[in-house]
C-alpha cells in the first residue's frame, strides 16, 4: 500500500469555518482521493459518525473497500472511454493536402473530384470552380442543384459567374 501526501484545509465561511482532510491513496492499479466530508455524506446514513475522520481510521472501516472497488469500476470504465476514442479518432481519415475554403473538401484535381482548376475565356486569373459555392451564390436566382462543370458552362449562370469572377478579380 503506498500512501501519499496528507492535506489538511480550512475553508472558510461566512458562518465560520470547515476543516476537510484530503489524502490520496494508491495500491497497483487503483487511485483514490480521500476527502473526509465526502466519505461521511456519502456514509453517514450508514453509520459513519465522525465527519473529520483521519485517512488511517477510514481505511480500517468497512466503507474503504467499496469506495476502492468504485474507484477501480471508474478507472476502468474511464480507460475504456479513452480507448473507444482513440480508435474512433484513427478511423477518421483527415484529408491530406489543400482544401477548398468553401466546402473543406480537397482542392484536387482528378476523376472524382468537384473542382475543376480552369479560366473564364477573355478573363485574367486562374478560376477554381467549387459547385457547392457556385450553388449557393445562385440558389436565389434559380439554381436548382449542384452543377458539374459540364453542366454549368452550358447554364445561364456561367456568364454571371463569369461576369461576378472578372469584378471579383478587379480586371
Amino acid at each position: 500500500m503506498e500512501l501519499f501526501g496528507l492535506w489538511p484545509a480550512k475553508v472558510t465561511f461566512p458562518g465560520g469555518w470547515i476543516q476537510y482532510s484530503f489524502f490520496f491513496y494508491q495500491s497497483g492499479d487503483v487511485k483514490y482521493f480521500y476527502c473526509s466530508t465526502k466519505v461521511y455524506q456519502t456514509y453517514a446514513a450508514e453509520g459513519l459518525a465522525n465527519p473529520r475522520m483521519p485517512f488511517a481510521d477510514f481505511a480500517c472501516t468497512p466503507f474503504f473497500r467499496r469506495e476502492l472497488e468504485a474507484a477501480k469500476q471508474r478507472s476502468t470504465a474511464s480507460k475504456q472511454v479513452r480507448k473507444e476514442q482513440e480508435t474512433r479518432q484513427a478511423k477518421e481519415e483527415h484529408p491530406t493536402g489543400r482544401l477548398c475554403r468553401f466546402c473543406h473538401r480537397p482542392v484536387k484535381q482528378g476523376p472524382n473530384s468537384p473542382h475543376i482548376h480552369t479560366a473564364f475565356p477573355g478573363v485574367a486569373g486562374k478560376y477554381n470552380y467549387c459547385p457547392a459555392k457556385v450553388f449557393s451564390l445562385y440558389q436565389a436566382e434559380g439554381m436548382t442543384r449542384e452543377m458539374t462543370w459540364a453542366e454549368f458552362c452550358q447554364s445561364s449562370f456561367y456568364e454571371a459567374e463569369k461576369r461576378r469572377w472578372a469584378v471579383e478579380n478587379g480586371k
